[in-house]
């Protein structure tokens, strides 16, 4: 997952898509002491760019992954 997370990201900036990239991102937030040189060298690169669509893309998916799997659960659970 960590593999796909860096793969998907790069490949969505490569094609400026960058709200889709910030998305992406959540795979590598699972494992973030991983990647802790990555998050600090994307802080810098944000500010210097002002990709603010990145980080919208990248809070959406963080909002989503935990509504998705509560859902999931509950369905499965049958409330």
């Amino acid at each position: 997952l960590m593999l796909l997370g860096v793969t998907g990201f790069l490949l969505f900036a490569s094609r400026a898509q960058w709200v889709k990239a910030g998305a992406v991102l959540v795979l590598l937030a699972l494992k973030p002491h991983l990647f802790y040189l990555f998050w600090l060298a994307l802080l810098f690169w944000l500010i210097d760019r002002r990709r603010w669509d990145l980080c919208c893309g990248a809070v959406a998916g963080l909002l989503v992954t935990p509504w998705y799997s509560m859902r999931r659960c509950s369905l499965s659970i049958g409330t």
